[in-house]
């Protein structure tokens, strides 16, 4: 029995489906076209075809996995419950690409690429909106805030969240997320 040959959509999803295998299991030093192409079971062309650069190639993978993997909302009915459950949200999702973000960090990807974690990040997630916007709009309708707040404030849950893991190099638990929203943002945001 034949197999049909992959084409278009289908066959970049496999591809960059097998980057991101590759990617968790070799490593930035350790992720070719080649291996990506034998993950995949296509040729190295195909590949070639879509990105000219190990680099473009794992920004495509990021940003695939990225899509894969989109976080959601819960509404719980308060800005606090909003805020835990996209932290909490968050935080399972760092499990998973752990070790791909520290091996493209540790690999130099940065110094190769020329790119900043910042452009990264936003040719990752695109322009859709930020999530911590719908919980902060929410909360104002709700009568919980008065006043927008600066962006600093409303993006201070994800980088509380993301020092704790850049500096742990592991998911946080609960209690310390509990607390980040408890004692620093709940604090700082109802003044608004």
């Amino acid at each position: 029995m034949s197999q049909t040959r992959r084409r278009g959509t289908e066959l970049e999803n496999a591809i960059l489906a097998a980057s991101w295998t590759t990617l968790l299991e070799s490593g930035y030093q350790d992720l070719t076209f080649e291996a990506v192409a034998q993950a995949a079971q296509t040729g190295k062309a195909a590949i070639y075809r879509r990105w000219k650069t190990k680099e473009d190639l794992i920004l495509a993978t990021l940003h695939f996995q990225n899509e894969r993997d989109r976080l959601l909302i819960a509404e719980t009915g308060s800005l606090r419950g909003d805020v835990l459950s996209l932290l909490r949200n968050m935080n399972r999702r760092y499990t998973k690409i752990l070790p791909a973000l520290f091996s493209v960090l540790l690999a130099s990807y940065f110094n190769q690429s020329q790119l900043t974690p910042a452009q990264v990040r936003e040719y990752v997630l695109g322009d859709r909106p930020v999530l911590m916007d719908a919980i902060i709009e929410r909360a104002l309708g709700r009568g919980e805030i008065h006043r927008l707040p600066p962006r600093r404030v409303i993006e201070l849950p994800y980088a509380l969240l993301r020092h704790e893991f850049l500096m742990n190099l592991a998911p946080t638990s609960d209690d310390v997320v509990v607390e980040m929203v408890d004692t620093i943002f709940m604090p700082i945001i109802s003044s608004y």
